[in-house]
């Protein structure tokens, strides 16, 4: 369960922070600069996590990487809270705004690709189950067979 929610919080991150920097950073170089960060922050994170988190289970253990990852999180929310203006847009929210500024086709579209894409995915898995399943059986009576024999 933890690291379902762990996922989604990860999720979230990414938009997130393209709406941070949009509405931060001005248009042009730095705007520029501050994505490309973005883009190698990103990746570097994921491989120095992984090299990192080999490391502390072959070594000290899984929690030293758990403790710690909790630790920066909770010191990069407190400079977030200080650091990040507050949002210059923030209005209240309103049914024409909530009707106007959603793209509520595009939510449902991506909605049902996605669903589509998990049950696909469901469906082959299940298929390749069987048929390994089969397989095995199969073998199993096969060899059970020979052995008799």
């Amino acid at each position: 369960m933890f690291r379902a929610m762990q996922g989604i919080a990860q999720a979230l991150c990414l938009p997130t922070s393209v709406g941070i920097l949009t509405n931060t950073v001005p248009s042009g170089k730095r705007r520029n600069v501050a994505f490309a960060c973005l883009g190698l922050g990103q990746v570097l994170g994921f491989s120095i996590g992984l090299v990192l988190g080999g490391m502390f289970v072959d070594t000290v253990g899984w929690r030293i990487g758990w403790y710690s990852c909790a630790s920066l999180v909770l010191v990069l929310l407190l400079v977030g809270i200080v650091s990040i203006p507050s949002d210059r847009l923030r209005q209240p929210p309103t049914m024409k705004r909530l009707m106007t500024e959603i793209d509520w086709i595009g939510g449902l579209l991506a909605t049902a690709c996605l669903a589509m894409l998990s049950y696909v995915l469901m469906y082959v898995s299940k298929v390749f189950c069987n048929l390994s399943t089969h397989m095995l059986t199969v073998a199993t009576e096969w060899s059970h067979r020979m052995l008799r024999l």
